[in-house]
C-alpha cells in the first residue's frame, strides 16, 4: 500500500521487528528513527503473535503519520508463507479508533 506507516515483524529465527515507510507498491523502506518500544512477539500454536507500541505522534513527518486520539485509524495487515518478509499470500484490512489517552498506542 501507497503512503502507508508499517511495522514488519517475523519470530522465526529470533524477533525482527522494523519500522517502516512504504511510498510505493514495493518493500517498504526500513525508517531511520525506528519508534517501535516494548516489543515482544511468539510463535504459538501455529500462530505468529506481535505487541509492540508507538507514540501516538512520534515526530517522524518523514515515515510516521500521527494517530489522533478517538479518530479512526485504518489497519493493514499480510501474512506470508516464509519469514522472508518479501511476499504476502493473504491480506486485509481493520478500522480501529484509537481510543486512549496519553502519547502510546500498544497493538
Amino acid at each position: 500500500m501507497v503512503d502507508a506507516d508499517v511495522m514488519m515483524a517475523t519470530v522465526a529465527s529470533g524477533l525482527q521487528v522494523t519500522d517502516r515507510y512504504a511510498s510505493a507498491r514495493a518493500n517498504p523502506s526500513l525508517d531511520d528513527t525506528q519508534n517501535l518500544v516494548n516489543v515482544s512477539g511468539a510463535l504459538q500454536d501455529g500462530r505468529t503473535l506481535i505487541a509492540y507500541s508507538r507514540p501516538l505522534d512520534s515526530g517522524d513527518t518523514d515515515n510516521d503519520i500521527p494517530i489522533g486520539v478517538g479518530k479512526s485509524v485504518s489497519v493493514i495487515w499480510a501474512c506470508g508463507e516464509t519469514d522472508t518478509l518479501l511476499k504476502h499470500v493473504s491480506s486485509g484490512v481493520a478500522v480501529i479508533a484509537a481510543m486512549c489517552s496519553g502519547k502510546w498506542l500498544s497493538v
